[in-house]
């Protein structure tokens, strides 16, 4: 199951209306998500966001990007849901002093979003 109404708290603490839980996608779902990602961004590095962006990270790392080798100094950061951004944020100031780093989401539920990350699906209501 992908989408769970009813009261959730979210890692950040928010009181949410309904839970995205992308355990709910399987291989083939985040093979065809990373595809989408691997041909749009570029980048040198995956690092993947505990513990929603650590399987599609995973996933990620297997296939070869041509622009590897012409961005090793780039960081992608990924992550499965970004409801406040605070993770990200928090990821790239670790690395933002020796990297670029870049972002990408599969869904997008914050008000505002972060311009250095590229969600896959937008979802905000409001």
């Amino acid at each position: 199951m992908l989408f769970r109404e009813g009261k959730f708290k979210s890692h950040s603490g928010l009181e949410l209306d309904y839970k995205i839980e992308c355990d709910g996608l399987s291989e083939f779902d985040l093979s065809t998500l990373a595809s989408i990602i691997s041909d749009n961004l570029t980048y040198g590095k995956i690092i993947g966001i505990p513990t929603g962006g650590e399987r599609l990270a995973n996933i990620l790392r297997k296939f070869n990007h041509p622009m590897l080798e012409e961005n090793p100094n780039t960081i992608l950061l990924v992550d499965d849901v970004m409801t406040t951004g605070a993770s990200m944020e928090e990821y790239k100031d670790i690395f933002s002093s020796s990297y670029e780093v870049k972002g990408v989401v599969i869904f997008d539920r914050s008000e505002d979003g972060l311009d250095w990350v590229t969600p896959i699906f937008k979802v905000n209501l409001r």
